[in-house]
């Protein structure tokens, strides 16, 4: 809009019908018509007139430039959207020549939404790139990111990086969730956690922190049958029924170390150490005599004239029975008792079942033997035959079962068979075999001496057979005889087999490598990788 004032309509200026010539710049010649109007009070004109100049020639000249001067009033449009994701943007217009001009704009894009920032402690606050436009202005979607949302846990080496499970805001852009970083040892670390041993025999559970540690170092007999209770010398126990493999008691502990220790009882033994076992003495889970360790299952379900030894990781002496279970250990077996004569002269015992499962270490510098027991000697006083004067077989090792990330075995560890008795004489009985009583060999009863006539001399019962060892195998018992004496005949029996081997199984991290065998070992041992979950 323009506004236009013209120097003639400013010199112009009538008051009650009358021109004022000095306003007007020319003489006027007063009029001589009467003037119906009252001329008698021309005070307030002779005032007017005093004010305005006399003569035009006083007055500033006035120019038609500058009269006529752009004096525009122009308004800037307001924004508007140019589509849906851009706005058109007006710029404040000029004048040319006292008109307004076009209004000028730019188009600017919706892609330039408000800074991110904290809204509280623990929520981001951020916008979509894109905007829409909307009444003239870019309107952007509101993102708010809760700070709950934490990384996942890292490894880096054998070290856990844990993040907390809340965060807060930092730097306007990101959520903080701090870290804490735990020391994965022995076990390493595995993906978001640190490694889990998990036993190779799922049945016996997992290893889960208790919060005992039996430091004292029980020593003494445990009896798997009547001590395995929450509140056990050696941990929170449990029996457990596996479809196959032994029965089992199953402890859990933090940290365990043993002394001398002694078990007995139906079930085998499995320590599951959240930590460390520690073996300083000797733990012992072999037969005695003619009594199994504890979890060996497997007899002979027949009498012999000629006994044999157990079977398990190998076969016994003068042996029918196969060997069973695998060098896996999976599931856990004890070892096998030896075969009962005739007579019911009873085969010395299976070794026992043992399973040790640590999370970090397991540590042997005393013994840990799980031997077969010795088998009895044959009886005597039979003088039409030698079916009924056998020694009974000895009883097969058991089985070790041991699992940890690293292992230090600088003791003994030993799983050989029992020895057979030797056969009886008519005359004499038979005498016991010995038990496997570590990694040294088991020696059968002695051959029984017999009297025939002078002119025969002396006859021998068979003695009985040694058991296996990881460098000699079981021995057979030895034979019967009979001669005629003087006046009857004499008879003796078979000696007892040797009982087999029974196993040793070694899972560590990286198989042999992860262990520290440094110690004696029979029968000699099978390792595998330690399972992690």
């Amino acid at each position: 809009m323009k506004i236009k004032f013209h120097y003639k309509s400013l010199l112009v200026f009538c008051v009650t019908g009358l021109l004022i010539s000095s306003a007007c710049g020319k003489d006027s010649a007063p009029s001589t018509k009467p003037s119906s109007t009252d001329m008698s009070d021309m005070s307030d004109m002779s005032e007017l007139a005093v004010d305005m100049p006399t003569d035009i020639n006083d007055m500033n000249p006035v120019t038609e430039e500058d009269m006529t001067e752009d004096l525009c009033m122009c308004t800037t449009p307001e924004n508007a959207c140019e589509d849906g994701t851009s706005v058109r943007q007006y710029k404040e217009p000029g004048c040319t020549d006292g008109v307004c001009n076009d209004p000028e704009y730019d188009i600017i894009p919706c892609d330039t939404p408000p800074e991110t920032s904290c809204q509280g402690n623990d929520t981001i606050v951020s916008y979509m790139n894109e905007g829409s436009c909307a009444g003239g202005s870019c309107t952007y979607t509101l993102i708010e990111t809760y700070c709950d949302e934490p990384p996942a846990n890292t490894c880096n080496g054998s070290t856990l990086i844990e993040y907390n499970a809340l965060g807060s805001c930092a730097g306007n852009t990101t959520c903080d969730y701090g870290s804490t970083q735990t020391d994965c040892g022995a076990a390493g670390c595995c993906e978001d956690h640190c490694c889990e041993v998990t036993p190779s025999n799922d049945y016996m559970g997992t290893l889960v922190p208790t919060n005992i540690n039996t430091g004292g170092a029980p020593s003494g007999v445990f009896n798997t049958s009547t001590d395995c209770t929450s509140t056990a010398a050696i941990g929170d126990c449990s029996p457990v029924s596996p479809d196959s493999g032994s029965n089992l008691c199953v402890c859990h502990v933090d940290s365990i170390t043993i002394n001398n220790m002694k078990v007995e009882g139906s079930r085998g033994l499995a320590i599951l150490a959240y930590n460390s076992i520690t073996i300083g003495g000797t733990l012992d889970v072999s037969a005695t005599t003619t009594s199994s360790g504890p979890g060996a299952s497997y007899t002979y379900t027949t009498g012999a004239t000629h006994p044999a030894g157990g079977s398990f990781g190998s076969e016994g002496g003068a042996s029918s029975a196969s060997t069973h279970g695998n060098a896996a250990l999976t599931p856990l077996y004890g070892g096998m008792r030896g075969q009962d004569s005739l007579v019911s002269k009873k085969g010395g015992g299976g070794g026992g079942a043992l399973a040790l499962i640590a999370g970090e270490s397991i540590t042997v510098t005393g013994a840990i033997i799980a031997g077969g027991g010795g088998g009895e000697g044959g009886t005597s006083g039979y003088s039409s035959s030698s079916s009924n004067m056998g020694g009974a077989g000895g009883g097969s090792g058991g089985g070790i079962l041991l699992e940890a990330p690293s292992l230090t075995l600088t003791g003994e560890i030993s799983a050989n068979g029992g020895a057979g008795g030797s056969g009886g004489t008519t005359d004499h009985s038979g005498y016991r075999g010995a038990d496997s009583e570590g990694v040294m060999q088991a020696y059968g009863g002695s051959a029984v001496e017999d009297e025939t006539c002078t002119l025969y001399g002396s006859i021998y019962s068979g003695q009985g057979g040694h058991g296996a060892t990881a460098s000699s195998t079981p021995k057979d018992g030895g034979n019967s005889d009979y001669e005629t004496r003087c006046f009857d005949s004499v008879f003796t029996g078979y000696g007892g087999g040797g009982g087999g081997l029974g196993r040793i199984r070694i899972n560590a991290d990286r198989g042999a490598q992860s262990c520290l065998c440094n110690g004696s070992f029979s029968p000699t041992p099978s390792f595998g990788t330690l399972l992690y979950d």
